[in-house]
């Protein structure tokens, strides 16, 4: 299971967007589950979004177990908090140690 945010730079809805994840999720969830990813810095990120023919920023793609996903367009808190609080379930179901997070390369 990763969580990832593809932000812009200068984009006020990606800093909300990026802030309600890490208040919504605890710090170590955060730190070992999300990985930021900004459009401007990295081009792989904005080719991994034109692929999703996704033109806009935020994106937060929550990839479940077995290939599923879930992609939230722009901040959608209502769909945020609702997709954070399948996270904190499957990790309750799952402890940590049980939770494969899979290393990503740049």
């Amino acid at each position: 299971m990763r969580i990832v945010v593809y932000v812009g730079k200068d984009c006020p809805h990606c800093k909300e967007a990026l802030a309600f994840i890490q208040n919504t999720l605890p710090p170590e969830v955060f730190q070992s589950l999300v990985w930021v990813r900004n459009v401007n810095e990295e081009p792989d990120a904005l080719t991994d979004l034109l692929m999703m023919n996704i033109l806009i920023v935020p994106v937060i793609v929550f990839q479940w177990t077995h290939g599923n996903k879930d992609i939230v367009v722009g901040f959608d808190k209502e769909k945020l908090e609702l997709l954070l609080n399948k996270t904190k379930q499957v990790l309750e179901e799952n402890p940590p140690e049980e939770v494969t997070v899979p290393k990503l390369s740049k």
